[in-house]
C-alpha cells in the first residue's frame, strides 16, 4: 500500500513535478507533517481606538505589565480591562505612525514619532511621562547593550541617537562626555527599523547597517554589512535570539548579525508578492513563537488594505512553510497576567465556558502568549478552536510508468478528527489537475472509498475538529493498472 507523506508547502513550484504541496492552510509547519492552528480567542475589553502597538514587561517583583497605545491614549492591562494611563494631555499620534516599545532595566519605553518618547518605572508608576526633553522623537527604537536607541528621528529620517549610557531618561542626550551622540547615515534611505541586544542591526529601506559598541570617543562603530537590500516593511521586523526576520524588496530573509539569509525564495515569495497588497505594507506585523521555532507574519490581501487577513508561518528549524485564514489587526508577543480562580469569574462563570482551557498560559501570570489585537480593539489569543484545516500531498505516479486504480485512500491523522479526502487527478503534465468531490470515512475501515483509474494522482485532506495533533500523510489503497 503506497504511503504518501505531505511535503513541505512550494506554491512558487510549478505544477509540473512540485515536489511539495500547492495547498497547506490553517495549519503549523513541523519537522513531520503539521499541526493544528487554533483560531483567536477573546482575552480583554477593548480600547478607544485602534490598537497601533503592545509590550509586555515584569518588574523586579515579577508582576506582569502590559501595555498598548491608540491614537490618544496608552493603556495598562489590569485583568481584561485596559486603564488609561497616558500622561496629562494624551496624544495625537498622527496617521500612519504606530506605537513602539522597548525594554531598558525598569523601564518600558514607548514612541509614536509625533508625540515625546513616553516612559513608565516598572513596579512604581501610574501614568506614562515623557523620557528626557532632549530626546529626540522617533519612529523605532531598541535597547543595544547600556543604550536606549531612538532610529529616523525628528532629527532626519536618516539618524540614530543614542542615549547616555545606563540612563535613557537623563536629559543629557547628545553629551559624548556621557557616551551619548547620533549617526546619520549619508549612503542610505529612510530607516525602516532597529533592533537591539549585544550590538544593534538598522534597516533602512535598501541596505543594512550593525552598530556595534566600542567606548571610548568612537562610542558605536557603524558598519554597512548589506548594501544589497533592506527592511521594506517595519512590521515585518520580528526577533528571536541572533535571528532577525523581514521583507526586503525581493521577498523573506533571515539575518544572523552578518548575512543575510533567503528563506522563501523559490518557495513562497511568488506566491506572496501576487497575494500581498504592496499597497498595503505598512499594516504587515509579524511576531515570533520561540518555543516553536516560529515566525508569524501577517498581511492585508483582497480589497481590504486596513487589516491583515492572512498569515504567513515559518518554522526556522526546518525552512517550512504554511499559510492561516485569520483576520486580525497588529500581532503582540506578550505575557500571561495571572488570574486566580475568583478573578476568572469576572471572564466566565463556568470553567468550561472559558474562552482558552484553565491549563492555557493566557491565565497564568508570566506565561508568554501569542497575542493579536482585532478590528473590535480587544486583545485575542491563540488559544480558540482549532481551525479546519486543508493540505495535499505532492503529486505522484505510484508505479510508474503504468496508471493506478486508486480503491481507497486511508488519513494518517492523529487523534479524533472529522476528515474529508479529496483525489486530484491528470492523464497527462500539460492537463490541469481535476478534483473530485470529497469523500467521507467508512467507519469499518477508516478509510474513503474511491474507484479512481489515471495516471497522476494527488490527495487532499480535509480535517476539522479540536482533539486531533498532527497530519502527516496518507496510505493509498492502489494497485497497478493499464500502461495507456
Amino acid at each position: 500500500m503506497p504511503r504518501l507523506l505531505f511535503p513541505e508547502w512550494l506554491p512558487d513550484y510549478p505544477n509540473i513535478d512540485n515536489p511539495g504541496a500547492t495547498v497547506v492552510t490553517n495549519l503549523c509547519p513541523c519537522s513531520v507533517g503539521y499541526t493544528p492552528v487554533r483560531a483567536l480567542s477573546e482575552y480583554s475589553g477593548a480600547t478607544t481606538s485602534r490598537v497601533l502597538g503592545a509590550r509586555s514587561g515584569e518588574d523586579a517583583s515579577g508582576n506582569v505589565n502590559t501595555f498598548c497605545g491608540d491614537n490618544g491614549k496608552l493603556y495598562r492591562l489590569s485583568d481584561t480591562t485596559w486603564n488609561d494611563v497616558s500622561k496629562v494631555g494624551g496624544y495625537s499620534t498622527a496617521a500612519g505612525e504606530r506605537w513602539r516599545f522597548a525594554r531598558f532595566g525598569n523601564l518600558m519605553i514607548a514612541t509614536n514619532f509625533t508625540d515625546a518618547v513616553q516612559t513608565w518605572t516598572l513596579g512604581s508608576s501610574s501614568v506614562f511621562a515623557d523620557l528626557a526633553a532632549t530626546a529626540p522623537r522617533a519612529r523605532y527604537l531598541a535597547t543595544v547593550r547600556d543604550h536606549l536607541v531612538l532610529a529616523n528621528t525628528s532629527v532626519g529620517r536618516n539618524v540614530v541617537s543614542f542615549s547616555p549610557i545606563g540612563d535613557p531618561a537623563d536629559n543629557d542626550w547628545g553629551n559624548t562626555n556621557k557616551q551619548s551622540d547620533s549617526q546619520t547615515l549619508f549612503d542610505a534611505d529612510e530607516i525602516t527599523g532597529v533592533v537591539g541586544g549585544e550590538y544593534g542591526l538598522i534597516f533602512t529601506r535598501d541596505s543594512i547597517y550593525r552598530m556595534t559598541y566600542a567606548g571610548d570617543e568612537l562610542i558605536f562603530v557603524f558598519e554597512q554589512i548589506d548594501r544589497n537590500r533592506g527592511c521594506v516593511a517595519p512590521g515585518s521586523l520580528a526577533q528571536s535570539g541572533g535571528l532577525t526576520f523581514f521583507l526586503a524588496e525581493d521577498g523573506f530573509y533571515a539575518h544572523d548579525g552578518n548575512q543575510s539569509t533567503p528563506i522563501g525564495a523559490n518557495k513562497i515569495d511568488g506566491f506572496f508578492a501576487g497575494d500581498a497588497l504592496s499597497s498595503a505594507y505598512n499594516n504587515i506585523s509579524a511576531i515570533v513563537d520561540p518555543e516553536r521555532k516560529l515566525y508569524m507574519c501577517g498581511y492585508p490581501t483582497g480589497t481590504n488594505d486596513d487589516y491583515p487577513s492572512r498569515l504567513l508561518l515559518y518554522r526556522w528549524d526546518t525552512g517550512r512553510w504554511t499559510l492561516v485564514e485569520q483576520d486580525f489587526d497588529i500581532l503582540a508577543n506578550i505575557y500571561g497576567s495571572g488570574f486566580t480562580m475568583e478573578q476568572l469569574d469576572s471572564i466566565s462563570s463556568s470553567l468550561d465556558a472559558l474562552p482558552e482551557s484553565l491549563d492555557s498560559r493566557a491565565w497564568a501570570g508570566g506565561g508568554s502568549l501569542l497575542g493579536a489585537f482585532k478590528s473590535d480593539n480587544k486583545l485575542h489569543t491563540f488559544g480558540g478552536s482549532q481551525l479546519a484545516a486543508t493540505v495535499e500531498t505532492a503529486e505522484a505516479q505510484p508505479f510508474e510508468p503504468r496508471k493506478s486504480f486508486v480503491r481507497g485512500v486511508r488519513p494518517l491523522v492523529d487523534g479524533m478528527a472529522t476528515v474529508s479526502v479529496q483525489l486530484g487527478t491528470r492523464e497527462s503534465l500539460e492537463d490541469s489537475v481535476s478534483w473530485g468531490a470529497a469523500v467521507n470515512l467508512n467507519a469499518r475501515a477508516n478509510m474513503a472509498n474511491f474507484r479512481n483509474l489515471a495516471r497522476y494522482q494527488r490527495v487532499r485532506l480535509n480535517v476539522s475538529g479540536d482533539n486531533w495533533t498532527r497530519a502527516i500523510g496518507v496510505d493509498l489503497d492502489a494497485v497497478a493498472a493499464g500502461l495507456y
